[in-house]
């Protein structure tokens, strides 16, 4: 077995003594900074397409401080100085590119607006620009809303102050109709960018089921081919099946597993979870568009389109269902009410009579006829 000796001590040769260094040549790396700093400004601003002054200004400094560093590492070469530049050069452009890019909400709306006012994918008479100008745009966006519902496009998420997907303006919140805690629902936005069935959890809790079932059904099959590995057969279905069990968990108001959120242990991260939906979605809303009058598959897509609007939609299904789980244990746990201290004579109710004896309806979990699967 080989022994290793542990010396606490090092020699002065096996040191770097950077910091020692540059803080000794600190008034002339300093001076040396400024210096190049003023050339370097002056070049990134008047570099072709360069239009951002503070972006010019902070890679001006980058490039500065490392002329200025060489007062100590002094080893460093003419050529890799230059291509250190042009290194810093590239940055600023690419950084000068991302910020003249539309959002990307902008760069959707435009998609959508382009499709819906080409004459070859609408009727001229329907085009959704009212304005009578070239050079000016007249479009109402509860009529672009609609537009995009009928050619079947998917809607941006808008919360109560109309902006798009905001965490920090206009957040959902919990409330309740009725006295069933099973009521308390999400709101998030005006009625009209509330997907359909948002609050059927059951039936979310049915299509999430379905998902898991295709793509188990799909991955059996490639790998009874030999087309994959059965470990990529598993991984494949890991994110099917948290995001089916943590929809029966939601339905049923059952705590969610610790696994859940955790790949290591079968769960699945969120951005998993949203990248598989938006495959799912894709695939189903192309099978609704061939089949535009089967309720079916019209369902099945929308409900897959609620499952990615969940995803992202704040207070999340997950809190509401703990919500709903607290309020039923507290109701269960509230002492019975106090009598009142006046003495009045007791009121008889008049005699009720006993309910007809009625078969209750099957659940959810029962009913076959759910798009093919039971929740």
């Amino acid at each position: 077995m080989t022994s290793y000796k542990v010396s606490a001590r090092l020699d002065v040769e096996d040191v770097s003594g950077f910091i020692i260094h540059a803080v000794r040549r600190e008034d002339q790396i300093l001076t040396a900074y400024r210096e190049a700093f003023k050339h370097h400004e002056a070049k990134m601003l008047g570099h072709p397409g360069i239009r951002n002054g503070r972006l010019a200004k902070n890679h001006a400094q980058l490039a500065a401080m490392l002329d200025a560093m060489r007062l100590v590492v002094t080893n460093l070469t003419n050529t890799q100085i230059e291509q250190a530049q042009d290194f810093v050069l590239t940055m600023l452009e690419e950084r000068q590119r991302a910020v003249e890019t539309d959002h990307a909400h902008v760069e959707w709306f435009w998609e959508r607006f382009d499709y819906l006012n080409n004459p070859i994918n609408t009727d001229r008479t329907a085009c959704i620009d009212h304005s009578r100008t070239a050079d000016v745009h007249a479009i109402s966006l509860v009529d672009f809303e609609k537009r995009c519902a009928d050619a079947g496009l998917r809607l941006q998420r808008q919360n109560p102050r109309g902006d798009p997907q905001d965490p920090q303006k206009g957040k959902g919140r919990v409330s309740g109709r009725g006295s069933d805690p099973r009521t308390l629902h999400a709101k998030s936005g005006d009625a009209l960018m509330r997907p359909r069935w948002h609050n059927d959890h059951e039936l979310l809790a049915a299509v999430a089921v379905k998902i898991h079932a295709n793509n188990a059904t799909r991955y059996r099959a490639l790998f009874a081919e030999k087309a994959i590995t059965r470990a990529a057969a598993i991984e494949a279905v890991r994110v099917t099946f948290a995001v089916a069990c943590s929809w029966r968990a939601i339905a049923a108001l059952a705590p969610a597993g610790e696994w859940i959120d955790d790949p290591d242990l079968g769960g699945a991260w969120p951005y998993e979870r949203r990248q598989m939906l938006s495959d799912a979605a894709e695939v189903a809303r192309h099978a609704a568009d061939a089949m535009p009058h089967c309720f079916e598959t019209v369902g099945f897509a929308d409900a897959v389109d609620t499952l990615i609007w969940w995803e992202t939609v704040s207070p999340p299904a997950r809190l509401i269902a703990d919500v709903n789980m607290q309020c039923l244990r507290e109701a269960a746990m509230r002492p019975p009410a106090r009598p009142s201290e006046r003495r009045t004579p007791p009121i008889r109710p008049a005699p009720i009579a006993a309910p007809p004896i009625t078969t209750p309806p099957a659940p959810r979990a029962l009913q076959t006829t759910l798009f093919g699967v039971a929740a």
